[in-house]
């Protein structure tokens, strides 16, 4: 049987050194090219969301989020 999985992630930016954080997390996971489940989940990324006008996430949508931790954490989010 085969199968895939697909994930998408929306960050701040793509500047690691600029403290630029994931804000969505999207996974689709199916067997042979058909979508059978999905799963997504909004983080805060406690800074500035960057462009919202590409991934179309603003800030009262994380506000509630859970928080995305520091890059250096073992513990990549944190509630």
């Amino acid at each position: 049987m085969s199968g895939f999985a697909v994930i998408d992630l929306e960050t701040t930016g793509f500047a690691y050194n600029a403290n630029d954080r994931v804000c969505d997390l999207r996974l689709l996971v199916g067997p042979d090219g058909r979508r059978e489940d999905s799963w997504t989940t909004l983080i805060n990324p406690q800074r500035d969301l960057g462009a919202q006008h590409i991934h179309r996430i603003d800030a009262l949508a994380c506000f509630d989020a859970v928080r995305a931790s520091r890059p250096s954490s073992p513990t990549w989010w944190e509630t």
